[in-house]
């Protein structure tokens, strides 16, 4: 317990001014939104804990795995009472398991700063990523439709993408974040259909699709940071095998 709360403390004092203000204001704006628009306690606490994982994620701390499985365990619970039972049960039984061996894996590769060792894919493997999302395109499609989930091609998009993300953070990508724009872009979508669609009882979830905004703004600085980080990390790899 002491090696967390160490490993928290020194997260927190890591904040440069541009991650100390991002981070405030983002948790500030969500906040506001939810109680302006009266969301229910369950989003307010998902927005608050998904907005502190992902930045974990964009600073490459490899206690992140943590916090995203308790956020995707809301998700889970929130999607479900919203009639998006793709999202229940592609955060149950797949985000969460590949988080749980995402936790081992960034545990066993951090560096002594406590950061991830970044990891470049070869081709092949990234032709694998890309069959194997193809093939899960139609039983996704079905198994949906099965369940007569709502916004059903949306749902899948965001069903698949997902897995590849994960699949890419486990893997500790830069490309990661590409993926999780995409995932962003397409979930905000997701969530404001029932607003558009004009349920004015929905206009709640609004704070939901502006946590998923907060989320592409801070994958484009998380790859940023870990580009940076992978040169960096190089170079002093590098210099290690010169010497």
């Amino acid at each position: 317990m002491r090696k967390f709360t160490n490993s928290l403390i020194a997260f927190f004092k890591s904040f440069n001014l541009f991650e100390t203000l991002f981070l405030t204001f983002s948790l500030i704006t969500v906040i506001t939104v939810s109680i302006v628009f009266k969301s229910d306690w369950l989003s307010i606490v998902y927005s608050l804990s998904a907005i502190f994982a992902m930045f974990c994620l964009s600073k490459s701390v490899y206690l992140y795995p943590i916090y995203q499985i308790i956020s995707d365990g809301i998700y889970v619970v929130q999607s479900y009472f919203n009639g998006l039972y793709g999202e229940s049960i592609l955060n149950l039984f797949i985000l969460i398991p590949i988080q749980i061996v995402t936790a081992i894996s960034w545990f066993r590769n951090k560096r002594e700063n406590s950061e991830i060792q970044v990891n470049k894919l070869a081709w092949q493997e990234w032709i694998c990523i890309f069959a194997t999302a193809s093939a899960l395109i139609a039983p996704v499609y079905f198994m949906l439709k099965a369940l007569n989930t709502n916004y059903l091609i949306i749902s899948v998009v965001t069903f698949i993408i997902p897995i590849v993300s994960y699949y890419l953070t486990l893997r500790r990508s830069v490309f990661q974040f590409a993926a999780y724009i995409i995932q962003n872009l397409v979930i905000i979508v997701l969530w404001l259909m029932p607003i558009i669609e004009g349920g004015v009882g929905d206009i709640g979830l609004l704070p939901m699709a502006l946590t998923f905004a907060i989320f592409g703004i801070n994958n484009v600085y998380g790859f940023v940071n870990w580009t940076r980080k992978y040169k960096k990390q190089k170079m002093s790899i590098d210099k290690c095998d010169f010497n």
